[in-house]
């Protein structure tokens, strides 16, 4: 299991306002947190890990794990997205991440909390060039 940027009992301090979330077992607050820190990074490349992850980092995990257990996390939408043109004997294709915007509050608002101590990858993109 990934280790998460922050503890349960640290989590606990972030979100006190959610008593759903306080009434969870560690073990359970952990599985959800990993899931978050895995949603954080795959999302934005950060240079720290669980030992010396920021308050904001920290805070940003618990809303995260938070999110992941009121399942909004991650969602149907597609994974992939796509185009292609065709220009005489040459055509490109070009696949890219759906560019997924969290419309959960508590998203925007791990996001914003990331924007100071991390860096956007802005998803994975894979552009083929071919002639026909």
């Amino acid at each position: 299991m990934v280790v998460a940027y922050v503890t349960a009992a640290e989590s606990d301090v972030y979100l006190a306002a959610y008593a759903d979330w306080l009434a969870l077992d560690t073990l359970t607050k952990d599985s959800h947190l990993s899931w978050g820190r895995i949603y954080i990074d795959s999302v934005y490349s950060c240079d720290y890990d669980e030992t010396d992850a920021t308050d904001a980092i920290k805070h940003a995990n618990s809303l995260a794990g938070y999110a992941n257990f009121s399942g909004t996390l991650y969602t149907d939408a597609p994974l992939v997205s796509g185009s292609s043109v065709t220009a005489g004997s040459v055509s490109s294709a070009k696949t890219y991440a759906a560019g997924y915007r969290p419309t959960d509050p508590l998203l925007k608002q791990a996001r914003a909390l990331l924007e100071y101590d991390c860096v956007s990858t802005g998803g994975g993109s894979t552009i083929g060039l071919s002639r026909n």
